[in-house]
């Protein structure tokens, strides 16, 4: 939202660190509440051990791109495909967390990273959904911005009206008696 300037930097920074300080508040909570013999891995970062940390980076690239993408396009005031926009973001949203369950938000990977002080590959989290989320919004902004062609256009037009009122001022001239 920042990239495309839909919202403001300093309204960007307070999102990102209510996030990660909601993510560290629930870790720690859960990790608090939970009975110390029972306390399982409620790390996101250490539940996939099989995949690279640049298998972990593509996915996480991919589905934040995707969920970005959807929420650009189905907020678009102009392209109302089906139902309501909350219906699609939110199917979108679901559907991506039902491929990549843990992660698709870097706050939800802070908060046990941080509690359980595990840190292993845990810029995967931070910089493949960062980089998914930079690229959709500009893809949308620059091709796909219905508003953006409108504007585009008018200018077009703007400039095309100016063009032939400048002839108009001129041929106007002519109507007028000349004085020698």
């Amino acid at each position: 939202m920042l990239i495309v300037k839909k919202i403001s930097p300093l309204r960007t920074f307070f999102f990102i660190f209510a996030q990660c300080g909601g993510g560290i508040a629930g870790a720690a909570f859960v990790y608090g509440v939970t009975a110390p013999m029972y306390l399982g891995n409620p790390s996101a970062i250490i539940i996939n051990n099989t995949n690279t940390p640049w298998d972990k980076f593509g996915k996480e690239f991919i589905l934040t791109f995707v969920v970005v993408f959807s929420y650009f396009i189905s907020m678009d005031t102009y392209r109302k495909w089906v139902g309501t926009s909350s219906l699609t973001i939110g199917s979108t949203y679901a559907a991506c967390s039902f491929v990549s369950m843990p992660q698709l938000n870097p706050a939800r990977s802070l908060g046990p990273a941080f509690v359980l002080n595990k840190w292993e590959s845990h810029w995967v989290y931070w910089l493949g959904p960062l980089l998914g989320g930079v690229l959709a919004g500009l893809i949308y902004e620059y091709i796909f911005n219905s508003k953006r062609h409108k504007r585009m256009q008018q200018t077009q037009d703007e400039e095309s009206s100016s063009i032939h009122s400048d002839d108009v001022d001129n041929f106007d001239d002519l109507d007028k008696p000349c004085h020698l």
